[in-house]
């Protein structure tokens, strides 16, 4: 079986050299000849398969293409078009035209080519723009998104095209001409540079053949490497098993967890995160993106290797890991909505296009994991993907139903407490300096997204309180956010693909049933870091720096109760007012103020209520009440708006910018801390549930026992649940109503009697490897009882432990 062109492109040394470096983690076994041989045939068989049909990918540049007529009044004689330049910035235009032309006379569902010459044609502009790519000199960090996706993708799709051709060349060069000869090289050239660039200035680049290539670098991992580029068809073409070898490895591993803890030794540092969200640009949150595309593309893999040497053995794959994935990413949206709070895209103005998306790719895991091990899973699991099957049905996407797992989540990796039930949804999403923030890129996507992990608690019971109200914020005054209150044009839009972070470590949470406790310690990290290039964006607002709060949520079922504490601005020459904003929503129906006694009244349209915290005030909007409570010693104020708002849409992303903007009423709440606080203090709670807000004012699920630097706590009315935020500030002592609690450790903790059992949900926000924590506990006048808890260890350190509690 010969492989011309491959022997011409491809050094042995490529494939090689892995076996021999020192420096390769990963070595695989080397197969015997026979073996290879065996392996070349199957590559074969999968190209013949493939190029049955258009490549799929045509994702070739921005922009849409036309007719193939349009293109070829411009193409000359000597294969040039005569309307773009002669620079390499003309290579991935002309490539799309050439693709296009190809794929309308695809050798199996193609037009036949009405002339020899038009063929030629093609055939010299396939070799004078792709030898213009080939032949660059910049091996590095400049030939990224062109070289690696796109020209790759629009050769992969010509190859399949002119596939007859391809075969002739590689199998009878002899026979063929060598115009077609010369141009299938030039194609499979520029398809192995997927393999090859950029440079990555170590070991793996004189072997770019083997795993390591595909760890240790954010365009190598996840779908940078392995979605977006056509790895995968560049073996099939080059028909060399090595590279086969390497990627069923990578499609293997790909589909292990990462976290805080392991990230030296898992296989990649993003993707699968032990929590069930994932990974993607380093360690942030993108679970409609980079992870989720990079596990669909393992799998995909691993299925196009079925019935193949490279097919899985039974049980070689954890299935538990990607099951738990697809369930953790469906607490990502609610009821069609994907929160604002995921990605570079997160203040996009998109309709449905974000919740359908990430509905297929839940779909899209689910039916390759019954596919791959159906006979394998365990009657659970295969009643959780079959109905994870009929809820994601592509007919539900936009039926505002609620779909996938419900209940209270915690995620350890990602600093995030999700509540998800038919009534609301719930989502606090905080930072450390374990994680990332959210990316930006102004000139393409977000451009002011940079208060979204600040401790952001969006609340609602429908999304509509949100669709058109994002529109209007101000992103400093984001829901939940304790911040300098800055206008969005004092924000300079700014590219940053880490996002902002805490420079505080301290992040957790714990969950149990109905009840979940989560908090941290925030202080904006300015740090500028290099991005995957090498490049420092030095240019910020500095004025978003300097403002240390305390900030913690709590759920008892339908209620929260949000909590901040030691707020200070470290930067009063900054200047401006220090607030806390509660909600930023759209008015959907009447907003009434009620007082402790139950009287209420209406708020007017365009009306401003301020109050200084010397009592509580409540306001219910759509079904949710909120209840602004005093805390003593607070020089705070209760500010509540109702306003119309025109929505800026393009302030806040860049592809909003053909978007029209209208006019919305919102509600907006906020507590003012006023300029320059040191050591302020705030409490709220929210209640969605469907009682008479007279009787939670009057009889409300909780009590507050402490809001400090040290701790912040809150037990149920009954005195049976305690949820506490411990800091590890200092000796502590809970004191509630039917229990005590006594520790001076960092800790997130729920302690619940139910049933006639004692139980203690507990959590290490600071995520240290072998740490133990000791408390104390006891029912109030009975002796005090220790407890030590051992946490769980990685990749799960951060996970909390539970145990039953002697009574």
């Amino acid at each position: 079986m010969r492989n011309y062109l491959t022997e011409r492109i491809m050094k042995k040394e490529y494939y090689e050299g892995a076996g021999e470096c020192l420096e390769c983690r990963d070595k695989l076994p080397v197969d015997t000849e026979k073996e290879r041989e065996e392996k070349k045939k199957i590559l074969r068989q999968l190209l013949a398969k493939a190029a049955q049909g258009n490549y799929d990918e045509q994702n070739y540049r921005e922009g849409d293409l036309l007719p193939e007529e349009e293109y070829c009044r411009y193409l000359e004689e000597d294969g040039s078009f005569s309307d773009l330049p002669g620079s390499t910035e003309s290579i991935l235009e002309a490539f799309a035209r050439l693709a296009c032309i190809t794929e309308r006379h695809h050798w199996r569902k193609g037009l036949p080519w009405e002339s020899g010459e038009r063929k030629e044609t093609v055939l010299k502009a396939i070799i004078k723009y792709g030898r213009m790519e080939i032949e660059r000199e910049d091996k590095g960090i400049c030939r990224f998104h062109k070289s690696l996706f796109y020209l790759p993708k629009t050769s992969v799709s010509m190859c399949f095209a002119l596939y007859p051709d391809f075969m002739d060349a590689q199998e009878r060069p002899e026979k063929q001409a060598p115009l077609v000869t010369e141009a299938m090289e030039v194609l499979l050239r520029v398809i192995f540079q997927c393999w090859q660039l950029p440079l990555r200035n170590n070991h793996t680049d004189a072997h770019p053949i083997c795993v390591d290539r595909f760890r240790g670098h954010v365009w190598w991992i996840g779908a940078n490497g392995i979605t977006y580029r056509p790895v995968f068809y560049a073996a099939v073409l080059l028909c060399t098993p090595e590279m086969m070898d390497v990627l069923a490895e990578v499609a293997k591993r790909a589909l292990t967890p990462t976290s805080h803890g392991n990230t030296d030794e898992s296989f990649w540092k993003e993707g699968i995160c032990a929590d069930g969200l994932g990974w993607g640009h380093d360690r942030q949150n993108y679970s409609n993106g980079y992870p989720t595309q990079g596990v669909i593309s393992a799998l995909n893999i691993l299925l196009d290797l079925k019935d193949t040497p490279w097919a899985l053995r039974k049980e070689e794959i954890c299935w538990e890991w990607v099951i738990r994935f697809m369930r953790g990413i469906g607490y990502m949206e609610y009821r069609d909505w994907v929160p604002p709070m995921i990605g570079r895209t997160s203040f996009e103005c998109d309709g449905l296009y974000k919740p359908a998306v990430l509905t297929k790719y839940i779909r899209q895991i689910a039916i390759r994991v019954l596919n791959l091990a159906g006979d394998e899973l365990t009657q659970e699991q295969l009643h959780l993907l079959y109905r994870t099957l009929l809820e994601r049905s592509p007919e539900r996407v936009g039926d505002n139903r609620v779909k996938g797992d419900t209940g209270c989540r915690y995620f350890w990796n990602n600093d995030t407490l999700v509540r998800k039930t038919e009534e609301e949804y719930v989502f606090f999403n905080m930072a450390s300096s374990r994680c990332d923030g959210v990316e930006c890129a102004h000139e393409c996507a977000d451009t002011r997204n940079f208060f979204l992990t600040d401790g952001a608690c969006l609340i609602c019971k429908d999304p509509r309180e949100y669709r058109r109200a994002i529109g209007t914020w101000q992103v400093s005054c984001i829901p939940g956010v304790t911040a300098r209150e800055l206008k969005n044009e004092e924000i300079m839009p700014e590219t940053n693909w880490q996002g902002y972070h805490s420079k505080h470590s301290f992040a957790g949470g714990a969950v149990r049933g109905e009840y979940a406790a989560a908090g941290f310690i925030f202080e904006k990290d300015e740090t500028r870091k290099k991005d995957g290039s090498g490049k420092i964006y030095p240019e910020y607002c500095r004025e978003m720096m300097g403002v240390l709060a305390y900030k913690s949520c709590f759920v008892f079922g339908r209620t929260g109760v949000c909590m901040g504490a030691g707020i200070t601005d470290l930067k009063p020459e900054y200047g401006r007012n220090i607030r806390t904003t509660v909600n930023v929503a759209e008015r959907l129906t009447d907003t009434l103020i009620f007082t402790s006694a139950g009287d209420k009244e209406q708020i007017a349209q365009g009306e401003e209520r301020i109050w200084p915290q010397d009592k509580p005030v409540y306001i219910t909007q759509n079904g949710i009440l909120y209840g602004l409570l005093p805390q003593e010693g607070s020089g705070s104020r209760f500010l509540v708006w109702t306003a119309e708002r025109m929505t800026k849409w393009e302030e806040l992303n860049a592809c909003n910018r053909k978007v029209g903007n209208e006019s919305c009423p919102v509600l907006e709440l906020a507590i003012d801390h006023g300029i320059a606080p040191s050591g302020e203090r705030y409490c709220y709670f929210f209640d969605t549930g469907s009682e008479e807000p007279s009787a939670i004012i009057g009889n409300p699920p909780f009590h507050i026992l402490e809001n400090s630097e040290n701790a912040q706590a809150a037990e149920s009315a009954d005195g049976k649940v305690i949820q506490a935020v411990c800091y590890g500030k200092g000796e502590l002592l809970l004191s509630g109503s039917v229990y005590e609690i006594r520790l001076a450790e960092p800790a997130v903790l729920i302690l619940e009697e139910k049933a006639g059992e004692l139980y203690l949900t507990i959590s290490d926000p600071l995520q240290l490897p072998e740490r133990k924590c000791t408390l104390e506990y006891r029912r109030k006048e009975d002796a005090w009882k220790k407890a030590v808890v051992s946490f769980p260890e990685n990749p799960e350190r951060g996970k909390q432990a539970v145990i039953r509690l002697e009574k």
